[in-house]
């Protein structure tokens, strides 16, 4: 996993993710959460080429993946929690420590055969630094529109927060 996480406890057992499994949310900010929700279901078919469905209400046949906000104030702006039992997973975080959440638990997943999961564990996370960032020197390499958007999609993948980008030296030298 990049980068490695602060804390991990292992536990026994296996979260399977399959058709069934739905990825929901839990919090009264609906619009900031089913983009995050969307999100999940985007990367993890992109990964592992299966569809889940999203529900608005928990039905007790399918096993869930719950994505939890918390207020700004509880933690820090980008520390995440997750949770892995043999019936759920849960993300807990600010919106910035769930998306980090999101692509840990895209890292976790584990193939077995057809079969996919995510080994039961609880994992506690945020960045050392506040500052984690991308540097492209456009200055010196000719980089097309494509690439720059592709690096910029693929940080948060990386967790990373800034970008800077050099875009050759001023006229008035």
């Amino acid at each position: 996993m990049i980068p490695s996480p602060r804390q991990v406890q292992e536990a026994k057992g296996k979260f399977p993710f399959n058709q069934s499994t739905c990825i929901l949310h839990n919090s009264s900010d609906s619009v900031s959460l089913q983009f995050l929700v969307t999100h999940l279901r985007d990367r993890l078919q992109q990964f592992t080429k299966i569809e889940t469905s999203m529900p608005d209400k928990v039905s007790g046949t399918c096993g869930s993946i719950i994505l939890e906000l918390l207020d700004q104030s509880a933690n820090s702006p980008e520390d995440y929690e997750i949770r892995v039992s043999a019936e759920e997973v849960k993300v807990t975080g600010t919106y910035a420590g769930v998306i980090y959440g999101i692509e840990t638990l895209c890292q976790l997943i584990r193939r077995e055969g057809d079969a996919w999961y995510w080994p039961c564990q609880t994992l506690r996370d945020g960045p050392v630094m506040s500052w984690r960032s991308l540097m492209l020197d456009c200055s010196r390499h000719f980089l097309s529109k494509e690439f720059l958007l592709c690096c910029i999609d693929l940080m948060p993948r990386l967790k990373l927060n800034r970008r800077i980008i050099g875009i050759g030296p001023s006229d008035s030298l």
